[in-house]
């Protein structure tokens, strides 16, 4: 009995630690810039939403090539919160998947935001569903 609760207990805190934030780090007010991202934050690795996908989103939209338009905040942390989908091609609803494929990309400041302001952005997202 012991065992279980410890098990139940680490795996508790692991998924604790491995998710994002729920309150955004905000070390001043956020800066719109829809246009101009990388002056402010930079990332190497784009992780595609098809990824994230459930099986019956899989199944609805097998075949089909996914166009969708998201708004996010990145935070002073380098964090994504507020992921809303603002325009898609789809009719199933999107946003947990593209929200864990934007929290899932590697942010970190460009050198001209060596103090880490906080920015809304949009982000242009497409793909294949096989």
């Amino acid at each position: 009995m012991k065992l279980v609760v410890l098990l139940c207990l680490t795996i508790l805190i692991a998924a604790c630690v491995s998710t994002t934030p729920s309150t955004p780090y905000l070390n001043g007010e956020p800066l719109t810039r829809y246009d101009s991202l990388s002056d402010y934050w930079l990332s190497d690795n784009k992780v595609q939403p098809i990824k994230f996908l459930t099986r019956e989103q899989r199944r609805v939209l097998k075949g089909k090539n996914i166009e969708l338009k998201a708004k996010y905040l990145i935070d002073s942390n380098g964090d994504v919160h507020n992921v809303e989908i603002y325009e898609s091609n789809v009719e199933i609803p999107m946003d947990n998947l593209v929200a864990k494929a934007l929290q899932n990309q590697d942010f970190y400041p460009s050198k001209a935001n060596a103090n880490k302001r906080p920015v809304y952005a949009r982000a242009g997202l497409s793909f294949s569903c096989p």
